[in-house]
């Protein structure tokens, strides 16, 4: 589970294998307003406690099902502890032809999820 610098939670798992796919707030709206999927990428070992990770997501018209814009976040995160793990991310929101709208940094802090028993 994750925090961002602005205080807005999400939800990351790091898959076996490479993968990993990222969720927040916003996902599912009703109209009128954007909609959005789920971050879906990729993360790399990049050495010691260290790796990388590229995300993709696509904002769309949830009436028409029209894709308006991309959103790419390549972040470097640090593991600090078995449960803890900090980032520092780079956001670019993209048009339908690829070019970089807006950008912006940010920081996040996450803290595994732990297993609870049911009894």
């Amino acid at each position: 589970m994750g925090t961002t610098s602005t205080g807005l939670k999400q939800l990351t798992t790091f898959g076996f294998g490479g993968t990993v796919i990222n969720s927040v707030p916003g996902e599912v709206r009703t109209p009128p307003g954007l909609t959005h999927t789920s971050h879906h990428g990729v993360w790399r070992h990049l050495g010691g406690r260290r790796y990388g990770l590229t995300m993709w997501d696509i904002f769309y018209d949830q009436t028409t099902g029209q894709v308006l814009q991309y959103t790419k976040i390549r972040s470097e995160l640090t593991l600090d502890s078995d449960d803890e793990m900090s980032a520092r991310a780079q956001l670019q929101f993209l048009n339908l032809q690829g070019e970089v709208v807006l950008s912006r940094s940010a920081t996040v802090a996450y803290r595994r999820i732990q297993y609870e028993p049911l009894d």
